[in-house]
């Protein structure tokens, strides 16, 4: 394992995620382009849960559409998603 996977031992509390996010300067072309359609919050960062997931670009693939999938059609629908 590597030094951005923290181990919790049992009854530790939460010191942060298990798998950091990569961080922008991480980010090659590849990962840039991915990125590119994901809205960013009010500082102009990528939310967590796509820069996590963008470190398995296949999975980071298929997880969009299924997101996209629950943002439109998911039991608590507030608006339109989206995607």
């Amino acid at each position: 394992m590597t030094d951005e996977h923290h181990h919790r031992p049992d009854g530790a509390a939460d010191s942060g995620p298990r798998l950091a996010p990569l961080a922008e300067d991480g980010w090659d072309p590849s990962t840039r382009e991915l990125l590119a359609p994901i809205p960013r919050d009010a500082d102009g960062h990528v939310i967590n849960v796509f820069t996590t997931l963008v470190r398995h670009p296949e999975l980071f693939r298929y997880f969009l559409p299924f997101g996209c999938h629950l943002l439109r059609y998911g039991r608590r629908r507030t608006g339109p998603g989206n995607c």
